[in-house]
Order: C-alpha cells, then structure tokens, then sequence
C-alpha cells in the first residue's frame, strides 16, 4: 500500500511539473500608424523600460533585452521596421528551457513576460501615435 501511495504522489507532481512547461511565445504585430523607424525604436525602448526589462544591445531594426527575476533571467531579440514588431526568445537561465519532440518549451512565466513586455510596448507605440 505504502508503494501505491508513494507513486501516485510521484505521478501527481511529475504532471504538476509538466503543466508549468509549455510553448515558447515569439510576438509579432503591427505598428499601426505612421511612424517613423526612430520613433518606434524609442517607443520600444519606453515599453522594455516600464516593463522592468533593460536594453542590453541595440542595432538597427533590432534590439535585444533582457529581466531578471530572482534568480531568473530571461533575453529577447525583438526586431523592428516602421510597420511591425517582433519578438523572439534568445536565452534563458533558470527557466527550465528544453525542447520536446522539436519543440522548445519553457516555463510558463517566460511567456507572461513576453506577453506583458508585448503589451508595454504597444502601449507605448500607441502613446507616439497621439
């Protein structure tokens, strides 16, 4: 009986575990408006920075970014042009990144970041609009 119990308690959290790991979230939308590429890099900037993400390298049409949470530590590259926005997974620490059957997974909060980083930025895109 003791076995019984002790896999059922084994199989319950290793399927606890794997609900935490799931598809990595890359962003891409569109700028509406017309603004020019400076413009929505400076914009970008203002979203990373609310965000409580920091701007690590920029070039042109593309900037990497990067958190830290705890011991955390999450990096972008987010790719731009005057009329769309990209954001792609670069590297992570601590977040459990691996791929299954092809696919990368990693744990859930790297996409809530990425998703809120997403939402910063648009924000902050439709603020240079106005």
């Amino acid at each position: 009986m003791k076995k019984y119990i002790i896999l059922m308690l084994l199989a319950c959290s290793l399927s606890a575990l794997a609900g935490k790991y799931k598809p990595i979230y890359n962003a891409e939308f569109e700028v509406d408006g017309k603004l020019s590429l400076s413009q929505v890099k400076k914009a970008i900037k203002a979203g990373v920075i609310k965000r409580g993400w920091s701007v690590v390298k920029t070039e042109k049409g593309v900037m990497y970014a990067k958190i830290l949470v705890r011991s955390h530590m999450a990096k972008v590259k987010i790719s731009f042009t005057s009329k769309t926005v990209r954001i792609d997974y670069e590297d992570s620490s601590n977040l459990g990144y691996r791929e299954k059957h092809g696919e990368p997974l990693i744990h859930g909060n790297y996409n809530r970041w990425v998703l809120n980083l997403e939402q910063s930025i648009n924000m902050a895109l439709m603020a240079a609009i106005d």
